[in-house]
């Protein structure tokens, strides 16, 4: 079995592989999906990540929920505190500008701090998951802190290509797993696979 570090590596490897036409067909036939879905309908406050170069392309996906009259949120890093600040987008084109790591983050004058508390869905980023929810990012911890902070009642949903998807992933105590999984082909309800238990891998 593959530790962390190699998983997220042979992820990223096949992720960029993928071309930027590729990239395109295959998120849009994942948002199509997502808008029909319960969960997006239901939701006023979402939380998102904005994407950067070969990640699921979620720029069309805020426009269009913001022209839904969602209330779109987004995450500005801390990289001292390692720590997250949600903050309201009103305004993709005007907003935005280049931060930590090459990340989409809000300008200085258009950060709008809100609470977590208010949020009805969080879209979390990762690079590899497991059907049961466990999930391997870029390695910063920042996703996982804020989960942990999260009430119960507040979902948790990652995209995902296919190929993102693997048999099993190491997990650690401070791993927070979501609660479903959407891709080009299917909704995972990680909930249901879950084990109660605890184990080094979540086979």
């Amino acid at each position: 079995m593959l530790e962390k570090k190699e998983l997220r590596r042979k992820a990223i490897e096949f992720r960029d592989s993928l071309t930027f036409a590729e990239i395109k067909e295959k998120s849009e036939k994942i948002f199509q999906n997502f808008y029909l879905l319960p969960l997006y309908k239901e939701a006023k406050n979402i939380m998102t990540y904005v994407s950067i170069r070969k990640e699921i392309n979620t720029h069309d996906f805020i426009k269009k929920s913001l022209d839904d009259n969602k209330n779109i949120f987004i995450p500005k890093t801390n990289p001292s505190s390692k720590k997250i600040i949600l903050s309201q987008l009103i305004d993709f084109d005007k907003d935005l500008e280049r931060g930590h790591w090459g990340l989409l983050e809000p300008k200085k004058e258009a950060l709008r701090p809100t609470s977590y508390e208010i949020l009805d869905l969080i879209i979390v980023p990762g690079i590899a998951f497991s059907e049961k929810g466990y999930r391997i990012g870029y390695g910063g911890g920042y996703y996982d802190r804020f989960l942990s902070s999260l009430p119960k009642e507040v979902i948790t949903l990652s995209l995902a290509f296919d190929s993102q998807i693997f048999e099993s992933l190491p997990i650690e105590s401070f791993d927070i797993p979501i609660d479903y999984i959407l891709t080009e082909s299917r909704l995972i309800n990680c909930k249901l696979l879950r084990d109660k238990g605890y184990g080094l891998w979540d086979n």
